[in-house]
């Protein structure tokens, strides 16, 4: 087997590591950008892994983890400093990103304040104006020639997750679903569809991929069983809509590889399914037709009424931030998520109008465009990979979109972090753009 030559593109992950140890403020930075992306879970899933001193201060959202995470940012910035270290790195969604934030951030708070004549502070800020900070903030934290460490920390948070439902299971059982959150959903669906790729992708030499495989090959059967035991169905979904199109991507060989795999992992999901049988088909029969149930289709049909009776009365202004789902229906039930919508295009409809519409549509279409870029670009296993790896994610989080919520249950902290990752892949730029690797950092002597 031949031995690829290290890409000057990337820097080995063992070297990261010795320089993370010789500089212990980088490695708290790293350290807590894992916290973010992997800790937290629902209050009503019975996790033994809770740590009260990093449960939420403020309603059911802001927490340490936020404050510590925020806290990396300025960190990171005395420590450049102290060095003389400057830099910046770029992202061809970054105009995206701040579309979404001025049209369902920026102006939704403005209204509020025009209508109301004062200012407050609705949960709804910790929500996707977090997400808008995150995307820069790891944008500025990590450079491109860190993408695999970036690729490490998710699966390290991956393992931690499936720890955790290990655990859960152990203490409680199935109960509602092991991992509840919908970071939790979208996180082990990255793990599962790693897996997945890690076999169609063989490693040819490339050591630092071999590594990544290798784990990840590995922890398949428990990703796809904790994935599964997460109930989140709507990841489920987006997972098998986005394996057609994986295969779809691949070359002739690979193709035939897939193919195969796909079979077999359908196989073992139908297995876990036949396994925790009674769990997910009390949820399902349940999640039809009792509105009283957040996850029940007739819940989700309500809160969708109202949401779009809402929309009709607006649909270029929008409504401030703040306000709660009207009920239209004229029926009576228990709305636990009046502010966000299960939605995610109801939602940025409903704040930012048919532009908030347009702008979360223009970056989620932007990501998946720069995901395609990056797969055809792919010049090594670890870039095809990681590629793949990131465009069934965009696909996944694009159709559970349509029945979730997003940018909740700590997704706000996670979504941006395979975006700033897929950015540092070569051919993200496309051809107008900035095309080879190392011209996606604007260093201090170049600005």
């Amino acid at each position: 087997m031949r031995q690829l030559a290290l890409d000057r593109t990337y820097a080995a992950p063992a070297r990261m590591a010795s320089e993370y140890i010789a500089d212990p403020v980088r490695l708290a930075i790293v350290s807590i950008v894992v916290l973010a992306l992997g800790y937290g879970a629902r209050f009503d899933n019975g996790s033994p892994f809770i740590i009260a001193a990093l449960e939420p201060i403020v309603g059911n959202t802001f927490s340490l983890v936020e404050v510590a995470l925020i806290a990396s940012g300025a960190l990171e910035l005395i420590r450049r400093m102290v060095i003389g270290d400057y830099w910046l790195e770029r992202s061809p969604v970054s105009r995206y990103v701040i579309f979404v934030g001025v049209m369902c951030c920026a102006y939704p708070f403005l209204h509020m304040i025009a209508n109301e004549g004062g200012v407050r502070a609705p949960l709804e800020l910790m929500y996707l104006p977090m997400f808008i900070l995150t995307f820069f903030l790891y944008l500025f934290l990590f450079r491109r020639e860190e993408l695999p460490v970036m690729i490490w920390l998710v699966v390290i948070a991956g393992v931690y997750k499936s720890i955790e439902g290990i655990a859960v299971y152990m203490s409680v059982g199935i109960s509602w679903g092991l991992l509840t959150g919908w970071r939790d959903g979208l996180l082990m669906a990255m793990m599962a569809t790693g897996g997945l790729i890690a076999l169609m992708i063989r490693a040819d030499g490339d050591r630092t991929y071999a590594k990544i495989r290798n784990v990840l090959i590995w922890l398949l059967p428990l990703s796809t069983a904790i994935f599964i035991g997460c109930m989140r169905r709507s990841y489920m979904l987006g997972l098998a809509l986005a394996l057609p199109v994986l295969i779809f991507m691949l070359r002739g060989r690979e193709r035939r590889i897939a193919i195969i795999v796909t079979t077999i992992f359908v196989i073992g999901a139908t297995a876990v399914l036949l396994f925790i049988g009674l769990d997910f088909g009390d949820r399902v029969a349940s999640s039809v037709s009792d509105p009283s149930k957040e996850g029940s289709s007739a819940y989700r049909l309500l809160e969708w009424y109202n949401v779009g009776m809402m929309i009709s009365e607006r649909p270029w202004t929008g409504w401030q931030m703040g306000i709660n789902t009207i009920n239209a229906s004229g029926i009576q039930f228990e709305s636990v998520s009046g502010l966000i919508p299960h939605n995610i295009y109801m939602y940025t409809m409903l704040r930012g109008g048919i532009l908030g519409l347009v702008a979360w549509c223009s970056m989620m279409f932007g990501t998946l465009f720069m995901n395609f870029r990056t797969v055809r670009a792919a010049r090594r296993p670890l870039e095809r990979f990681t590629a793949l790896w990131l465009l069934s994610t965009t696909i996944c989080l694009i159709a559970a979109g349509f029945t979730s919520p997003v940018i909740t249950d700590r997704l706000q902290l996670f979504l941006a972090f395979p975006m700033v990752m897929a950015s540092f892949l070569p051919g993200a730029w496309g051809k107008r753009g900035v095309t080879e690797s190392n011209r996606g950092t604007v260093k201090a002597n170049e600005a």
